[in-house]
């Protein structure tokens, strides 16, 4: 077994020694290469992780060469100062940073600091008379760094113009991010032909993805089965989408080369390990080996885990030096609540600030570098999101398996907070999803431990506790003055009951003297006795009924309150309603001008294309009329002066020949001018 064949280079860029491993991208190079030959500036661009940097310099740069171009680069605009060389001693930074990296580390950075370009390739090209080509790759650097010599750019321009008027043999090709494209329509007029040659690199296609494939190991002992190559390219056009009835899965246009060859990296691993053990001789990848290793979310888990550790395990260090350091379970939750909406599809930060969702912008930028994320432009802000749906998956699933081996026993409380706060944000803050005192103070007392400040918590976690604790302190006060409402009523109702016992006993007390004093008017008594009884029943007959008329009072107060309360809730629910409906209205209308507006621009794309392939068909093929025109011309004006040489040999002769001795006389072409008629010319 060979240990040492690895056909599929993973995250990284294609390098110039992985050139016989690049497939999928002859009909892109064959373009850009036409467009190199006819015109001196030639712009290549494309979304981020398209693969511009590996068609560089694995294909492109090759094909150059073979064709006898002397390629000069690439090199990048972007570099760190030294402290060797100040920077008010550099005339032009971008130029010093170019020039540096093309003349390596043995160069003089004094004398570079002054040199333009024309002056460094008039030194160090090394045939002059072979056309060259001077390759700027991610060109977007000269809008994003040393931004304080923004004046810089504008001579940068002029001192590539003057490299071009120099020599006319010379050529330079752009290569830079999409969104970064209107950055330069400002220089556009200083370059020839203002910059308008220019060539879009899509994604793979899903036939160029299965050559990308299959072909690395064509003429090897390894191969795919059949099918399982092109099952293994529709599992990565899988992604999620958004629709009414929740996310659902669909299949894309493209494939993204980076995650090509992070899957095909680790499915080629866990082959060769499954094949260790076995007799050495023919292997073939099987739908077995595809369904066991070659699971895309795994291979996208174990891409998205190394790139969390790489960031974590070293300090990322920002342009003023200094080092930036963030803690895993916070990357990992930025990642699964910025980047990942609540119902599972790729959502977007705002990358505008300080920091970006928190996130250090230096920890972003790394992220950016690891193929994770990317960086959008849209309505002159920058935003951040993954670079494809196909990663949501597997970023939750690591993210949750993680988790659970950090949070044991009561310690799990984080994971279900979370899950509480996600369901809290999801069903609109509603007040029914709150924390109830005892998950109140559970969660205080975890947020409060040292290990939530070791494995991190969101902020829809801070929100909800605050708005529990919030929501507990207002039930708080509405049960003290329930409670003083009561008590207020019980002392009320002690008073009425002290007062008509201190009345009965007076009552009583002059009954007794009247009854003592009206002995001898017994019936005047007995009359008076019987209405004073029937005065006694009325009066505490009517007290009792002005305390249950208070208590009714009382009991309707509260149930009118509570009925007022229920009322606003339902107006503030259907407002909500409404609002919610509006939205999903005019998201749905935004969707479908999106949808017809991609499928026009696809659809102009096509007949661009074509128009395009059938101009540089037609172009070739004047080319090729012209040269043997050519070739034609200058055979005939070959002969003809031959002719005329001899016509004056000729008459020359008969100036001393007589005319009849001309005439007898045989005629005899020079062997020399036999030759060359004869003499097959050399084609071009």
């Amino acid at each position: 077994m060979d240990v040492d064949f690895h056909p599929y280079v993973g995250p990284r860029p294609f390098e110039h020694k992985d050139r016989n491993l690049f497939f999928g991208r002859n009909r892109e190079t064959s373009e850009i290469m036409s467009r190199v030959i006819a015109h001196p500036i030639v712009l290549l661009y494309s979304q981020s992780g398209a693969g511009k940097t590996s068609l560089l310099n694995a294909k492109l740069i090759p094909m150059l060469q073979k064709e006898g171009f002397e390629t000069i680069g690439p090199t990048r605009v972007r570099g760190e100062l030294l402290r060797s060389v100040a920077p008010e001693n550099i005339t032009n930074i971008y130029v010093f940073n170019a020039l540096s990296n093309l003349a390596g580390e043995r160069a003089d950075l004094q004398l570079l600091a002054e040199t333009t370009i024309t002056s460094y390739l008039k030194d160090h090209r090394k045939n002059p008379d072979s056309p060259c080509v001077l390759i700027f790759d991610q060109f977007e650097e000269l809008f994003n760094y040393h931004q304080g010599r923004w004046n810089d750019r504008r001579n940068l321009f002029e001192q590539l113009s003057d490299a071009l008027s120099a020599d006319s043999l010379m050529r330079v090709i752009f290569v830079m991010r999409e969104e970064y494209i209107a950055e330069l329509d400002p220089y556009a007029q200083m370059l020839p032909e203002r910059l308008r040659t220019r060539f879009r690199l899509e994604r793979l296609s899903e036939s160029a993805a299965l050559e990308a494939i299959k072909m690395p190991l064509r003429g090897t002992n390894y191969s795919f089965a059949s099918g399982v190559a092109q099952q293994l390219v529709t599992n990565l056009r899988k992604f999620q989408i958004e629709t009414t009835a929740g996310a659902k899965e669909a299949i894309g246009e493209f494939v993204e080369p980076v995650q090509l060859q992070v899957v095909c990296q680790t499915l080629w691993q866990r082959c060769q390990a499954a094949w260790r053990d076995q007799p050495s001789g023919e292997r073939v990848i099987t739908s077995n080996h595809l369904e066991a290793f070659g699971d895309v979310n795994e291979a996208l888990t174990v891409f998205y885990e190394r790139a969390i550790h790489k960031i974590v395990q070293s300090a990322v260090v920002n342009e003023e030096r200094q080092a930036t350091s963030i803690k895993e379970g916070e990357l990992r939750r930025w990642f699964e609540h910025a980047l990942i909406t609540p119902s599972g599809t790729r959502g977007t930060v705002y990358g505008g600030g300080e920091d970006v969702g928190g996130i250090p912008v230096e920890v972003v930028k790394q992220l950016e570098n690891e193929h994770l994320i990317v960086g959008v432009e849209r309505g002159g802000a920058r935003w951040y999101e993954l670079t494809h749906d196909r990663l949501i998956e597997p970023i939750k699933g690591s993210n949750e398996k993680w988790f659970l081996q950090r949070l044991a026993g009561a310690e799990q409380l984080a994971k279900l907070l979370e899950l509480r706060a996600a369901k809290w944000v999801r069903s609109g803050r509603d007040p029914i999803e709150l924390l109830r005192e005892g998950e109140l103070a559970e969660a205080i007392r975890w947020l409060n431990s040292p290990q939530a400040a070791d494995v991190g918590y969101s902020e829809f976690v801070i929100a909800l506790v605050h708005a529990s604790r919030a929501a507990a302190e207002e039930a708080a006060r509405e049960r003290e003055q329930a409670l003083a409402v009561e008590r207020q009523r019980r002392a009320e109702a002690e008073q009425r009951a002290t007062f008509e016992r201190e009345r009965a006993e007076d009552r009583q007390r002059m009954v007794e003297e009247q009854t003592k004093a009206a002995k001898r008017l017994r019936w005047v008594a007995a009359a008076l006795g019987i209405m004073f009884l029937l005065a006694v029943g009325a009066t505490i007959l009517a007290l009792n009924k002005r305390s249950e008329a208070e208590a009714n009072a009382q009991k309707a107060s509260a149930a009118r309150t509570e009925a007022e309360a229920n009322a606003q809730r339902a107006i503030a629910a259907q407002t909500t309603a409404e609002e919610l409906r509006r939205k999903a209205e005019a998201d749905a209308r935004a969707l479908k001008e999106a949808k017809e507006l991609a499928q026009k621009e696809a659809e102009n794309a096509e007949k661009a294309r074509r128009k395009a392939e059938e101009q540089t068909e037609v172009a070739r093929t004047n080319v090729a009329t012209a040269l043997r025109s050519e070739a034609a011309l200058k055979k005939s004006e070959a002969k003809r002066r031959e002719m005329e040489s001899i016509m004056d040999s000729i008459a020359k002769r008969s100036s001393v020949l007589r005319r009849d001795e001309i005439l007898h006389q045989p005629f005899v072409i020079p062997k020399k001018t036999l030759y060359q008629d004869t003499k097959k010319t050399p084609r071009n």
